[in-house]
């Protein structure tokens, strides 16, 4: 007898879960797998199958985000270490030397500002992505002062993975 294999069975668990949520909110749930399919596809076409392994920190105090993120980049080929803090941010980057730190500033034991100054004094040739939820004004301020090199709205996930492709395209 043949078995059926659907989409869910090449989606990480994490999504999985999402199809399985309550009804009440499927809605958000199937909204977040539809734009991580995207990003998927918009990986694929933008990298072609030839592209350098590149490290990752990612830096969030929500774990559901560094899930979604890390298998976004993992998809690309990143090899990828996480932070759920500022201060294990600072922890991780000396220890692993990243090609690439994508950041939220709103975090909790040691401020993402405080964070971001000394990121900056580390590893001062790293690009750093602000990747948060936070007034959009306020964090362009805080990336002309501290050298960032872009500022992405979590509301937008596909643009993250475009940004991140050309900072690691460049480094």
């Amino acid at each position: 007898m043949l078995s059926t294999i659907s989409l869910a069975d090449f989606l990480p668990l994490e999504s999985k879960k999402l199809i399985a949520a309550p009804r009440e909110v499927r809605p958000q749930a199937m909204q977040i797998l539809h734009n991580y399919q995207l990003s998927q596809c918009i990986l694929n076409r933008m990298l072609g199958g030839d592209h350098v392994a590149k490290s990752v920190l990612l830096v969030d105090d929500s774990r559901a985000i560094r899930r979604v993120l890390r298998s976004m980049f993992e998809a690309s080929g990143s090899q990828c270490t996480e932070a759920e803090n500022g201060a294990e941010a600072i922890e991780e980057a000396n220890a692993c030397a990243p090609d690439l730190i994508v950041f939220d500033v709103s975090m909790p034991r040691m401020s993402g500002i405080e964070a971001l100054s000394l990121l900056r004094e580390l590893l001062p040739s790293i690009p750093i992505i602000l990747f948060s939820i936070d007034d959009p004004y306020v964090l362009r301020s805080y990336a002309r002062i501290f050298d960032i090199q872009a500022v992405v709205s979590k509301d937008y996930p596909k643009k993250l993975m475009r940004t991140a492709i050309q900072l690691l395209g460049q480094n």
